[in-house]
């Protein structure tokens, strides 16, 4: 694709035709790098001499500080980048044209062939280096007054003209509100998958936010439960407990996520999740994920404690739990403050068996239906009542290795 693509001559260009494409077609464009790979074939097939072009976006999202998408020319597609939270205290920001824009909510623009490395940031020595003539970056000021920026560089002999610029900052009219539309569905799409779980979040946007709103659905139900947090929050400092606390969710989570499960609450020191039957695979594959997940757990919580050892913090233990059955998965609560849950008797189950982890003292236990399910070896603990269920329950637990002679 990159052979067919040509720079413009040094000639006039009307932006009509972008514009045109961005009330109509542009606008309907969801996906951050589709949208861009499109807006920069706009722009050259009008005639814009166009080599790079950069739109940035700050978003809410607790492990990114911002993103955005880069079209280059010889690439024909756009990348999608993110900078990491903390950017705006690093060389890569500070004293960038970015932070002049977004300081100053004016444009910047730089000539390349006229750098000086005492008052120009290193971005534009990059771009003179990769053969950049011009660079010109504009603010996008949305209606909160967050600024994000889009920036043009070209490698044309001679760079922008005004007629370019006059062209640029039409576009830039047009193109803001189409930035604020994706910058407030992004948000909204990342909050809620950070509160929600992302399987939740895709359904409350598709539409089941009203209570009562609720599908019945097969899976394998996971609760993992951190050990004496009680006791750990009497002799620990907060900011000691939540270190805890993030230290076992994190692994928990990332166990659960990599087996392609859905975290679907967390409760104080407890975690629940779900891993939904496949149509195609059924019980099987949901209690194999489970155990996935499980071990993963195992794992990962080792490599916790390990290097809480180092650090000089002491280990942690928890209770995981599993169950098979049907939950009722949807909304519950009030009018207009919902909560997104399940119940059904595995929940219930997957509680009391915490119960007798506890009594048992064993890290890891599971029902029959699952034993039966989740490929791995087992082995019986007995069978046991739980409080609230009407009969014992058979409880396993995964088989130990065989001790050394």
């Amino acid at each position: 694709m990159a052979d067919t693509l040509t720079l413009p001559s040094a000639t006039t260009w009307s932006a009509a035709s972008v514009l045109a494409w961005l009330i109509g077609e542009g606008r309907l464009i969801a996906q951050p790098v589709a949208f861009g790979t499109a807006f920069g074939h706009e722009m050259l097939d009008a005639g814009a001499p166009v080599w790079r072009i950069r739109l940035g976006q700050r978003i809410l999202d607790p492990l990114i500080g911002a993103e955005g998408v880069v079209w280059r020319r010889e690439h024909g597609i756009a990348e999608h980048t993110t900078v990491p939270h903390g950017y705006r205290d690093t060389p890569m920001y500070e004293g960038s044209p970015g932070q002049y824009v977004i300081e100053t909510q004016r444009p910047y623009r730089q000539r390349l062939d006229d750098l000086d490395p005492e008052r120009h940031h290193t971005l534009l020595f990059e771009l003179a280096a990769e053969g950049g003539t011009d660079y010109l970056c504009l603010p996008a000021v949305l209606t909160d007054g967050a600024v994000q920026i889009v920036a043009y560089a070209t490698d044309r002999p001679g760079g922008f003209t005004d007629h370019d610029l006059a062209r640029f900052e039409e576009v830039n009219r047009l193109l803001v509100p189409i930035l604020e539309v994706s910058t407030v569905r992004l948000t909204m799409k990342r909050l809620l998958e950070t509160y929600l779980g992302r399987g939740i979040a895709h359904q409350v946007l598709a539409g089941a936010f009203r209570r009562g709103d609720i599908q019945f659905i097969k899976a394998a139900v996971m609760y993992a439960d951190l050990r004496g947090y009680t006791e750990l929050t009497s002799r620990l400092e907060p900011p000691e407990v939540l270190d805890a606390l993030s230290d076992f969710f994190g692994a928990v989570v990332e166990a659960v996520e990599g087996a392609d499960g859905e975290v679907l609450k967390f409760m104080g020191d407890a975690v629940l999740a779900l891993f939904p039957a496949p149509p195609e695979a059924g019980a099987e594959a949901a209690c194999a994920a489970a155990a996935d997940a499980m071990t993963a757990a195992l794992e990962k919580m080792a490599d916790v404690n390990a290097r809480r050892a180092e650090a000089g913090r002491e280990a942690l233990r928890f209770g995981l739990t599993l169950d098979l059955g049907y939950v009722a998965y949807g909304n519950v609560g009030g009018p207009d403050r919902l909560d997104f849950t399940a119940i059904g008797s595995a929940v219930n189950k997957v509680s009391r068996l915490q119960e007798l982890c506890k009594t048992l003292d064993e890290p890891v236990l599971m029902s029959r239906l699952v034993a039966d399910r989740c490929g791995l070896p087992v082995e019986p603990c007995g069978t046991f009542p739980l409080r609230g269920l009407s009969a014992p329950v058979e409880v396993f637990r995964p088989a130990r290795a065989p001790a050394a002679a």
